[in-house]
């Protein structure tokens, strides 16, 4: 079951569905970085907090898509939304056989309209991105690193508690053998505290752990995908530039030689063979039609990809602002409950231990209410 944010409908989908779905964005839109979806299954079990977390990052993809600019308005993804089960799987079935965007008509069939704009400026932008995302990965991978540490910690706390409550557990039933039932109840009463605070940090550490584990693997997913973005764009700048270089020297060897019948003209030609072989900037833009096509879409694909790195850079940029806001202004209020569910445990301790000591002040007990800053 998952909910739809737009129109508030919930839909049923299978996990197939969820892939397929995936797959073919991917091959409909090259040059966008389509939002990861979860592994399917983990080792041979399918646990039920597996199954509630994978349903849980299926949501976070299908909200991703319907936030995506240009997903969003996808049929495909419209389909996916409102086809019943059985008018989906037809649908894929169809897709399916179909191949993939090749060039940049399909980027105009599958947009409306392509960037196909290269400038000088957008290059060398490009240029600087790669070495600035892998300093990111760098930089993340500390901020994971030095996060786990702290779930270290976390998870001796919580040893920490459960080896003391059962020492007051035992101590309990010590003094209950003995007959002492006045200090039997009070380690039992303390042996139940420390459970109380043990379940609660490790509530608390769940909490933190859930918000890590979404933040960042969103944000190394996006960072790879840019990065494979980034050498899709320079592959195809380095074809381009192969294409255009030999197409030139081969322009240059076939105008110098003066054969027309070789030069492989525009058919559409009406320019005369005469002016032709005198103008050698003209000459240029008919001869060797077929390869001066292949040049100019493997031009018109860069200019596309180049325009799209930056596109896509700029949105997940923007798109992860927002995370590391919400996830970060997540955290303090977290601290603030816990604080507060302390001093609640240690009022209610420091009430029942006046039951036990009887007549005495504890006033300065009481000044050493826990406090986190």
């Amino acid at each position: 079951m998952i909910d739809v944010k737009e129109t508030g409908a919930t839909i049923e989908r299978r996990y197939s569905d969820f892939a397929n779905l995936r797959l073919e964005l991917i091959k409909s839109y090259p040059g966008y970085v389509i939002p990861p979806i979860p592994k399917k299954k983990v080792g041979k079990t399918m646990e039920p907090a597996f199954l509630t977390k994978r349903q849980e990052l299926l949501q976070q993809f299908l909200n991703e898509v319907l936030e995506h600019p240009v997903l969003k308005n996808s049929q495909l993804v419209s389909q996916f939304l409102t086809l019943s089960d059985k008018e989906w799987e037809a649908k894929i079935k169809c897709i399916s056989k179909l191949s993939g965007v090749k060039d940049v008509n399909d980027f105009r069939t599958t947009e409306s309209c392509a960037n196909i704009e290269l400038t000088e400026e957008n290059e060398k932008y490009c240029e600087k991105l790669q070495p600035l995302i892998e300093t990111v990965k760098g930089k993340y991978k500390a901020i994971k690193d030095y996060n786990k540490s702290i779930m270290v910690e976390f998870d001796k706390l919580s040893e920490l508690f459960t080896m003391t409550t059962m020492t007051y557990k035992g101590l309990a039933n010590t003094f209950s053998s003995l007959g002492d039932n006045t200090l039997s109840v009070l380690y039992e009463y303390i042996s139940d505290l420390n459970k109380r605070l043990g379940e609660m940090y490790k509530a608390f550490r769940e909490v933190i752990m859930s918000e890590l584990v979404s933040y960042y693997r969103f944000h190394k997913y996006d960072i790879e995908a840019l990065v494979e973005l980034i050498i899709t764009q320079k592959n195809t700048g380095i074809l381009m530039n192969s294409l255009e270089k030999k197409l030139w020297s081969k322009k240059e060897s076939k105008f110098a030689q003066k054969n027309i019948a070789t030069w492989d003209l525009n058919p559409n030609i009406k320019i005369t063979p005469e002016v032709l072989v005198n103008d050698k900037t003209l000459a240029f833009q008919e001869m060797l039609h077929k390869e001066t096509v292949e040049a100019r879409k493997s031009r018109i694909s860069y200019g596309y990809y180049t325009n799209k790195v930056i596109e896509e850079f700029t949105r997940i940029t923007k798109k992860n602002w927002v995370i590391a806001k919400d996830h970060f202004t997540a955290i303090p209020p977290l601290f603030i409950e816990i604080e507060e569910e302390l001093k609640r445990i240690w009022q209610q301790f420091l009430k029942k231990m006046e039951n036990f000591v009887p007549g005495t002040s504890l006033g300065e007990l009481k000044d050493t209410i826990p406090k986190i800053t």
